[in-house]
């Protein structure tokens, strides 16, 4: 993928890994919108880095979806990439029944169908884009799931059969599909839960947000499709919380 003069629109962009990716792709010379629920949070995005351009929007929900593909294909018409990065994780023990279900359909509208119906909308106007690429966010948990983020591991191994998917079927377009999967990164998701599983005092492990950016960043410059962090021994130890062991157990995954 090429790295620069692409104009590009990034889910979830105002905090974690699409705030960073959206600051890193500015500095290197693309048009960068993002996208997100929080509008103070992707006003925040567009003040450090004028020129970022920002819409509130839900991609869970259909109509914000239909708004979001509409304006930007009007006001950006040189759209090329989608990166799909807006997810919620929440902590859920299915022994306790229908009670822990409460808000399962939005969990898994903005991981799986959400973006799932917003490639859809894209695809049709990126055949006629220069490079045109679309990539998707999973999880390494869609892999090694963990309790008790139930949802969420499902809805992100389902992402990444889809992505398998979305690629044979692109095979023969001018579409790239890529597919990134974050390991443990230091970004907001899933605070409330993260802050009850960690011990007091600790800090919850992953890799620097900005350094994990950084990273993807380097691997579509040299057009991996598939981009697990899958190199321990390459990341300096001082970019991951709880020392080198926790990359070597944790990041070094290999697929």
């Amino acid at each position: 993928m090429k790295i620069s003069g692409n104009t590009i629109l990034i889910t979830g962009g105002g905090t974690g890994i699409g705030r960073e990716l959206a600051l890193q792709l500015k500095a290197r010379g693309n048009d960068v919108i993002i996208c997100g629920r929080r509008e103070n949070r992707l006003a925040e995005v567009c003040e450090e880095s004028p020129g970022i351009h920002y819409m509130v929007c839900d991609v869970a929900s259909d109509p914000d979806r239909r708004r979001l593909f509409s304006e930007v294909t009007k006001n950006y018409p040189d759209i090329n990439v989608l990166i799909n990065n807006g997810a919620y994780q929440v902590d859920r023990n299915l022994a306790l029944g229908e009670e822990e279900l409460d808000g399962m359909e939005d969990e898994v509208a903005a991981i799986f169908t959400g973006p799932i119906r917003l490639n859809g909308l894209f695809i049709p106007y990126f055949m006629k884009q220069k490079d045109p690429v679309i990539i998707n966010t999973t999880s390494i948990l869609g892999f090694t799931p963990k309790p008790p983020m139930t949802v969420y591991c499902s809805a992100k191994a389902g992402y990444h059969l889809y992505s398998i998917m979305l690629r044979n079927d692109l095979k023969d377009t001018p579409i790239t599909v890529v597919e990134i999967v974050p390991p443990a990164v230091q970004t907001e998701l899933n605070m409330e839960g993260r802050k009850k599983r960690s011990k007091p005092g600790e800090a919850y492990p992953g890799l620097k947000v900005d350094f994990y950016a950084s990273y993807l960043i380097d691997e579509l410059e040299k057009g991996n499709l598939d981009i697990f962090c899958d190199a321990a021994t390459d990341i300096p130890s001082e970019q991951v919380k709880n020392g080198p062991r926790y990359a070597m157990e944790q990041v070094n995954l290999h697929f």
